[in-house]
């Protein structure tokens, strides 16, 4: 009797657990996708910040005084720290 109760509870579990388990094919997450223009005469090309923001990337350039941090930079960065932008 006793493993027919743990086989129900086990059982029961799983029916709870299975559909939040399962892939939903309704959600979809997207990024914008860089293309080139190379018609307009004053295109200078991508940065680096841009083009690893399109594949999911959060880079900050950590080379100000004291090693403070900006998400925002117009020159050369030597201490360049990127991540997966969901962590």
């Amino acid at each position: 009797m006793l493993t027919r109760n743990w086989f129900m509870l086990f059982f029961a579990c799983l029916l709870i657990i299975l559909p939040m388990l399962s892939v939903n094919p309704n959600t979809v997450e997207a990024t914008q996708v860089l293309t080139i223009n190379r018609n307009r005469s004053n295109f200078k090309g991508y940065t680096k910040r841009q083009v690893y923001s399109t594949l999911g990337m959060v880079c900050r350039c950590c080379d100000g005084k004291g090693g403070e941090c900006t998400t925002t930079w117009d020159d050369a960065c030597s201490n360049l720290s990127c991540h997966p932008w969901k962590y």
